[in-house]
């Protein structure tokens, strides 16, 4: 496999074209041929073309400007306006529009690429990472994607993926830390376990890359070659190889062998959107470019148009010769009679329609990729106006969360805690020949005392078989929509017209409660627990109010059997008084 310098993208790819432009394309084996000899493989010479219109370099081959003068790269445009002198270079006047480089290009392709990827892994946007009934599992996974900037690592997979069609992702632990590796796609070649799966058996990454030394007269610049292979045991970088320029094919021998002894290969390869009958996805920008390229051509002539005419043609009626004359509002022209001066200008209805044409071909652009861009308005909207309007978008969204969460993210996550569990039970070395030990910052728990720090440790495996993703929405509700949904759902509830199973579902989304029906079971046991405390707080009022009922009752007697006694003891005294009488 024959790959080019990555740096160097838009060079190769303008020297391809201009090798097939230079006598005619006489048939496609001869492109293939051409592109072959110069470095890339049909393949790369295809992601390479879509990924230069990602980073805006999808014009860099041509040699003319759009006004037909010569490109000047930055050097020579620096020397020009040192000097002040272009040269004698020819303009191009019968190249066609379409061989030009457009003077104002419109990025779109940037843009729809980046508004998709914004929708799956911006900031707050990102899924979470769940393993149901073990939470130690989960707080380590979640540790682990920090530690290895895991979501940062997905937006830049994302990036190629939407861009050339697919996206890589590997990792490795480095000094006990894991580390999430994003690899260029075009650059990859890989082997697959089972292709349905997408279970990938072997990586092998190759490129050719530039190197400055100096040299007996000044710097020199040397290609090489870089070669690095990832298999279910190993992974072998190989020391770079200098570029034979007579074509022979290069001896690798490895530099560094990392045997990590997993028994898998830690590579999982990502189509944007699927293609089962290629190695690559579909790309985001492939079916617009041509819209694209026509937005750009449109808006270049309408800048020249407009540019010309801040500068119009002065037009004079006269018989009088000048040896030379000078034109700008600080100059004067002296006629005779009947002699007449004036600028022409052009009625600017011409950039006006371009403009015009150009903006609708922007708006099919961005029909066709399915892609809805945020337009500033007066009008509030809520969340389910929003929803309707980028309906479209989301659409698409929700095929490229299952192609990068359960067919990209989650496969690595499942591969990471099985290594992180096989770290754990010491099957896995370090280089050095040491038991490898992951280093992960501890977590903050409750404890006696206070808060404080506690080692981070995988739960059973038994409870942890099932790791998932949860995405949450792609807006955010307002707090009046939510206030509305909860009186709606209260008020279906009470009327008998849906359960309290339904009107909570129906309210949780507007809560962001991932997970309805454990909530529901979160809820029947507080509920259960409140009315347990309730029992119990009425079971000892009860006590308390018996026993107050029994000290009355006893008290009472004490009372009446007191009075009594006083009664005999006063009966006794008049027996005795009357006796002392008698």
């Amino acid at each position: 496999m024959h790959i080019v310098d990555p740096g160097k993208v838009a060079g190769i790819v303008g020297g391809v074209i201009r090798a097939m432009a230079s006598d005619g394309v006489r048939s496609s084996s001869e492109a293939i041929a051409r592109s072959t000899r110069l470095g890339m493989t049909p393949r790369q010479l295809r992601l390479n073309h879509l990924w230069a219109w990602y980073t805006g370099h999808q014009y860099a081959h041509r040699a003319h400007a759009w006004d037909g003068s010569k490109h000047l790269d930055i050097l020579d445009a620096q020397s020009v306006a040192e000097s002040g002198y272009t040269g004698t270079a020819a303009r191009a006047v019968d190249l066609p529009l379409r061989f030009r480089r457009p003077s104002v290009p419109y990025r779109l392709a940037t843009v729809i690429v980046d508004r998709f990827t914004s929708l799956l892994f911006s900031s707050g946007r990102h899924p979470d990472i769940r393993v149901q009934g073990d939470p130690d599992t989960e707080d380590y996974l979640n540790a682990m994607a920090d530690v290895a900037r895991l979501w940062p690592a997905c937006i830049q997979a994302r990036t190629y993926g939407g861009s050339v069609g697919s996206a890589c992702l590997s990792f490795k632990f480095s000094t006990g830390k894991p580390v999430v590796e994003n690899h260029d796609p075009r650059w990859c070649d890989v082997e697959f376990v089972d292709r349905e799966s997408g279970v990938v058996k072997k990586l092998t990454k190759l490129y050719m890359n530039s190197k400055d030394e100096p040299g007996p007269q000044g710097w020199q610049t040397h290609w090489y070659w870089y070669r690095r292979e990832i298999t279910e045991t190993q992974d072998i970088l190989y020391r770079p190889v200098r570029v034979d320029e007579g074509g022979k094919a290069p001896t690798f021998v490895p530099d560094r062998v990392i045997n990590h002894n997993f028994g898998f290969c830690p590579v999982v390869w990502i189509q944007n959107e699927p293609d089962q009958h290629a190695l690559d996805g579909v790309s985001d920008i492939a079916c617009v470019l041509e819209l694209i390229e026509g937005l750009d051509q449109l808006t270049s002539q309408a800048h020249r148009g407009i540019l010309a005419n801040c500068d119009p043609t002065l037009v004079l009626t006269t018989d009088m010769e000048f040896s030379s004359l000078r034109k700008g509002s600080d100059n004067a022209i002296k006629l005779p009679p009947g002699s007449g001066a004036q600028y022409l200008e052009i009625s600017g209805s011409g950039p006006e329609r371009a403009l015009a044409m150009a903006a609708q071909l922007r708006r099919y652009a961005l029909e066709v990729a399915q892609c809805v861009l945020d337009n500033a308005s007066e009008v509030a909207q809520t969340a389910t106006e929003v929803q309707r309007s980028y309906a479209s978008m989301l659409a698409r969204a929700d095929i490229l969360r299952e192609q990068y969460g359960q067919r990209g993210v989650l496969p690595l996550l499942e591969l990471m805690l099985k290594a992180a569990r096989m770290i754990e039970q010491g099957e896995v070395l370090s280089p050095d020949g040491q038991q490898m030990e992951l280093d992960l910052p501890p977590r903050m728990v409750d404890g006696e005392g206070g808060p404080k720090l506690q080692p981070r440790q995988l739960g059973p495996v038994e409870l942890s078989a099932r790791v998932d993703l949860q995405w949450g929405p792609y807006f955010e509700r307002t707090v009046d929509e939510a206030l509305k949904a909860t009186q709606t759902a209260a008020a279906a509830k009470a009327s008998g017209l849906v359960d309290a199973e339904h009107a909570t579902k129906y309210v949780a989304r507007y809560f962001d409660v991932q997970d309805p029906e454990a909530m529901l079971r979160s809820m029947a046991e507080a509920a259960a627990e409140q009315q347990r405390e309730m029992d119990e707080q009425m079971m000892v009022a009860a006590a308390v109010k018996g026993g107050e009922d029994v000290f009355a009752a006893h008290a009472a007697a004490e009372a009446a059997e007191e009075a009594a006694e006083e009664d005999d003891e006063e009966d006794d005294e008049e027996d005795d008084e009357e006796d002392d009488e008698s």
